[in-house]
């Protein structure tokens, strides 16, 4: 990403130092193609800071409009699995009324055939419990902490 102010090549990054060791950006090339002395050698970390403020600078403007873009993504996707909760609590409720409907279609003499769609009525009554309580479960999470996307637009340096 960097290139030399001299001759225009790219700098390479050469890592020095024996035990913690850091990183320099010098440009090589005029030393290895044609056997003069480097053209400059810098201080990576240094560099590295230029580099970062220079890209947060640049994306500033933007950051907003992600922020936005970001936090409408993230509603959408939140109602759109709620949605699918709600859908399924609505088939459950309909599989238990269709459950209870045969149930109370047996002859009430003959408890043999009236155990299996009592224990299929008695699921079907479980999984609509389950599903209302997923269906809560999902608006108490929607109303605790939603991602401050705005506050993360702001001070991009944090993030």
């Amino acid at each position: 990403m960097l290139t030399c102010g001299h001759c225009g090549r790219r700098l390479c990054v050469v890592y020095v130092g024996r035990r913690i060791g850091y990183h320099i950006y010098r440009c090589d090339r005029s030393k290895l193609m044609l056997a003069r002395p480097r053209c400059m050698t810098t201080n990576g970390a240094r560099t590295d800071v230029a580099v970062i403020e220079e890209l947060l600078r640049a994306v500033e403007p933007l950051a907003i409009d992600a922020a936005l873009e970001a936090e409408r993504m993230h509603l959408e996707g939140e109602a759109q699995r709620r949605r699918m909760v709600e859908l399924d609590l609505q088939q459950a409720r309909y599989e238990a009324s269709l459950a209870e409907r045969r149930y109370a279609a047996c002859d009430p003499d003959n408890r043999l055939i009236a155990a299996q769609p009592e224990k299929s009525w008695e699921a079907t009554l479980r999984r609509v419990e389950a599903c209302e309580a997923r269906l809560n479960e999902r608006q108490v999470r929607d109303d605790a902490a939603m991602p401050d996307f705005a506050g993360l637009a702001q001070d991009l340096k944090a993030a």
